[in-house]
């Protein structure tokens, strides 16, 4: 009987719920950005998108069908792995197209874990990287 396929499981349901929270934090505040244009929303969700989402595939086993809840406006929405990763790093990435050069280097700088990012990840305190990474954003 095997104990650490119980541990794998448990771990990659943790991997799963953890990236669905980063998912929907960083669909939250792509909606904030459209709305608000404020830049410090998209650095925060490139930061999401590194630590919360790549770290998270780069770790664990996830299939790209598989299939996470996210918490997106108040509600529950399933869509698998691969339509999570459209619906953030796609989108931020469209985003940063459209942008200057250098703020769209940034951008792509802070989610492939480049310096900009390590400047973003050194602003923020650990109790905020925290609530980024473990709890929805609502606005």
């Amino acid at each position: 009987f095997d104990m650490g396929f119980f541990s794998r499981l448990a771990g990659h349901v943790k991997d799963l719920n953890n990236m669905a929270i980063a998912v929907g934090n960083v669909i939250a505040l792509l909606d904030r950005y459209d709305e608000t244009n404020d830049g410090y929303a998209l650095l925060i969700a490139a930061w999401l998108c590194k630590r919360g989402i790549q770290d998270v595939v780069a770790a664990g086993n996830l299939s790209p069908v598989h299939t996470i809840n996210v918490f997106v406006n108040q509600r529950l929405e399933k869509m698998t792995v691969q339509d999570a990763y459209i619906k953030s790093i796609g989108r931020l990435s469209m985003i940063a197209k459209e942008m200057s050069d250098q703020d769209s280097e940034d951008i792509l700088d802070i989610i492939n874990g480049g310096d900009a990012f390590d400047k973003v990840d050194s602003s923020l305190s650990e109790d905020k990287k925290q609530r980024l990474l473990k709890q929805n954003l609502t606005f």
